[in-house]
């Protein structure tokens, strides 16, 4: 089935008519009426009705054709709202493992309370004087750039994690292919790593 911008712009050559002659005709703008046909507007029943009557197409096929473009205009912001979620939550689980992997001094005094030094627990007023010390100390960290890893660099950093897991993986089951006997020492210590796959079940 064709959309309704091709319904509406086949109908109009049909009749060699101009989109600024259906203008007029409809009470429309040829603006308007060139956003229907590029499939950019989906027009109100009532448009679709001085569409039919003026360029002799069914009422029916136009608002058919209508129902679909809505349809598909619906499918495409359910696919780009899972899609944006899906991006959100790729890099909510970013930001939870580079917390977790490269932990804030300030943070951590701040967000623990019980943290001991030399067997004392530290007061609130322990640490911020800890804060200000650290401060004093390091007051030529002011003059440097920030080199905190962004997004793209964490997903690289995240990326050879993996891969260093996935090789320690492999040969640990090489490994266990040695001592059950399923393969020799000279195959354990010649085996290509690169022939190992694992498969998701």
């Amino acid at each position: 089935m064709n959309t309704l911008g091709q319904i509406v712009n086949e109908a109009r050559l049909k009749k060699q008519m101009t989109l600024k002659e259906l203008a007029e005709k409809t009470e429309l703008t040829d603006t308007y009426l060139s956003f229907i046909e590029n499939n950019k507007r989906n027009p109100s029943k009532k448009v679709l009705m001085k569409l039919s009557k003026v360029l002799d197409i069914n009422l029916s096929t136009l608002l058919a054709a209508s129902l679909k473009f809505k349809e598909q205009k619906e499918q495409a912001k359910i696919k780009k709202a899972l899609e944006e979620f899906n991006a959100f939550n790729e890099n909510l689980e970013l930001h939870r493992t580079l917390a977790n992997t490269h932990l804030k001094l300030e943070n951590f005094l701040k967000q623990n309370e019980n943290i001991y030094f030399k067997n004392i627990r530290l007061s609130e007023n322990d640490k911020k004087r800890i804060l200000k010390m650290l401060d004093i100390l390091f007051e030529h960290f002011e003059e440097l750039e920030p080199n905190y890893p962004t997004i793209e660099e964490f997903k690289k950093i995240l990326k050879k994690q993996k891969e260093k897991e996935l090789i320690e993986e492999k040969r640990h089951f090489l490994l266990e292919l040695l001592e059950a006997g399923e393969i020799t020492e000279e195959e354990y210590e010649n085996f290509d790593l690169d022939d190992i796959e694992f498969f998701d079940e």
